[in-house]
């Protein structure tokens, strides 16, 4: 108890000084109570939920934090804390999102744990492949990651995290229905993971099944009401089944759980366009570009918005800008002429209607 107190004495002021949020760190804090008050160790207890007390209120952890839990970890094999199997279980489960937390900080609580040096070498070895498996998917070796994975799994094959890498990296060689077999393995071993309904959801829109992968994405979104990928990603589903209003809805959630969410400003902007509501879709390009940084796209489609608006002017700004940023992209000069010739200043449309047929000879609009 010694060590311990010392240690979280003299990690606590750095830990309250971080600038970015780690909640499985909050779980492990949580969790190591659990631990030392049913093992009697009342004074532990005390001293971590004190201490997880300040970093609520800083709410500022990070998650490279590791070597601080190992720490830990270490600590609580000296003191020799028995009777934790269930409690261990439970905190694997729970950090299982981040695979470096995964990898690093379980082989420490084998020590801990009440289970054959056998168990402890084939469960040790299963982590070295995903290990490897995680430095080739990260570097795109999608196919020998995958077999790394595999290995994983042979050795253990209650990892959730490998079923998981492995199914998205089937997703990238686009075997969708390995991946789609893996994800749902994942999920049985790890059902509260909302990642991996998302990722199913994926696929199951890949494959056209747009009712599943709906039921994937709700999933997700009621497991994690914030998780603002699943709102960006069922979109696609929702506007297959034509269901366009809802659709805009959850980008405005997405929205709304991140203001600066570039992504769904674009795709909401687009959604808007096709609606004919371009003074809404206009408002999104402005904060698209408020955000930064533009591209030649942005300033094209705000360019058609005010177009369709009659703001005539303001739209040849904008052509002009998207040709500056790529000047090699036909349909600027090509939405441009249909600008000048609504303006009735012909010259200047032949102009860039010829830019178009050098750029493009098979563009017949251009030739007419």
């Amino acid at each position: 108890i010694q060590k311990l107190s010392h240690y979280l004495k003299t990690e606590t002021t750095t830990l309250l000084h971080r600038t970015q949020n780690s909640p499985n760190q909050t779980v492990f804090y949580e969790t190591l109570i659990a631990i030392l008050g049913k093992s009697g160790q009342a004074k532990a207890g005390t001293i971590l939920g004190n201490t997880l007390s300040q970093i609520r209120e800083k709410n500022n952890l990070l998650p490279e934090d590791i070597h601080c839990m190992n720490k830990m970890i270490q600590a609580l094999s000296e003191l020799k804390v028995k009777n934790i199997s269930q409690e261990i279980g439970t905190l694997r489960n729970q950090l299982q999102d981040e695979k470096e937390f995964w990898v690093e900080t379980l082989p420490p609580y084998l020590k801990l744990l009440e289970i054959d040096g056998q168990s402890q070498n084939s469960i040790a070895q299963s982590l070295s492949y995903f290990q490897q498996g995680m430095e080739k998917w990260e570097q795109k070796k999608y196919d020998e990651a995958i077999e790394d994975f595999s290995r994983s799994i042979s050795l253990n094959d209650s990892l959730a995290k490998a079923y998981q890498f492995r199914g998205v990296s089937y997703i990238q060689l686009n075997e969708i229905d390995k991946a789609i077999e893996d994800l749902s393995k994942a999920i049985q071993l790890n059902p509260t993971n909302c990642i991996l309904y998302n990722d199913r959801g994926y696929c199951k829109q890949t494959k056209k099944d747009y009712e599943g992968a709906i039921d994937d994405f709700n999933h997700a979104i009621q497991l994690d009401p914030n998780y603002i990928t699943a709102y960006n990603t069922r979109v696609t589903a929702k506007q297959e089944k034509k269901l366009i209003e809802e659709a805009i809805e959850d980008f405005d959630k997405a929205i709304q759980l991140d203001p600066k969410y570039v992504e769904a400003y674009t795709n909401r902007a687009f959604l808007r366009m096709t609606r004919a509501e371009y003074l809404k879709a206009l408002q999104d390009y402005n904060q698209i570009l408020q955000l930064g940084p533009p591209t030649f796209n942005i300033y094209s489609n705000r360019a058609l918005c005010l177009y369709y608006l009659g703001k005539y002017e303001q739209s040849l700004k904008d052509y002009q800008e998207a040709i500056r940023l790529n000047s090699e992209n036909w349909g600027n000069y090509f939405n441009r002429g249909n600008v000048y010739y609504t303006m009735k200043e012909y010259a200047k449309a032949l102009d860039d209607f010829s830019k178009v047929i050098k750029l493009l000879p098979t563009k017949e609009e251009a030739w007419l």
